[in-house]
């Protein structure tokens, strides 16, 4: 699978978004954000946790193979 960026996830999710649901919940509320709008920033948060624990996975078993080598030389 290709790697996707946040800005083409974003934008499919904000496509979708548009095709279900209406612009507005009510007549009354202060439009500062659009209902699909709000809807497509629920995928790219969940998106970005995960390329955020992912690196810190990576960043986890970079150090502890770069200790397990640094361990073996002094030994």
């Amino acid at each position: 699978m290709a790697e996707v960026g946040l800005l083409p996830y974003a934008r499919i999710a904000l496509q979708v978004s548009w095709a279900m649901l209406p612009r507005y919940r009510s007549r009354f509320s202060k439009r500062q954000f659009t209902q699909p709008q709000l809807l497509a920033i629920l995928p790219c948060r969940h998106w970005l946790k995960w390329v955020v624990a992912v690196d810190l996975d990576q960043q986890f078993v970079l150090s502890q193979l770069a200790r397990r080598n640094t361990s073996e030389r002094t030994a």
